[in-house]
């Protein structure tokens, strides 16, 4: 028996939300939606919001942007759909897989 976590709607509606935040570029959002337990691991709140702000501006530095996030569940149905011909993929389009 499997079990996928993306499946449960609550869980679904929360990777949601934390793609929406990461797409923003909103660190703060991030932290507020990021486990309590690992923004302990990460220092505390203050803490966690530096680092996350830190690697933001790194990104940016290089030239990268996270505009997409495609859930690997979202992904399966959509390989699916460009094996079969239903939809061109360029390679370029895979920004970021969550």
């Amino acid at each position: 028996m499997h079990s996928y976590a993306q499946k449960d709607p609550e869980l679904k509606n929360a990777l949601a939300k934390m793609t929406a935040a990461s797409t923003a570029h909103d660190a703060q959002a991030t932290v507020t939606l990021t486990s309590p337990r690992l923004v302990k691991q990460m220092g505390g709140g203050e803490a966690a919001l530096n680092l996350i702000k830190g690697a933001l501006k790194q990104l940016q530095k290089q030239g990268i942007k996270i505009d997409t996030v495609i859930n690997y569940v979202d992904l399966d149905i959509l390989l699916h759909n460009y094996r079969h011909g239903r939809y061109n993929l360029p390679v370029h389009e895979y920004h970021c897989i969550a």
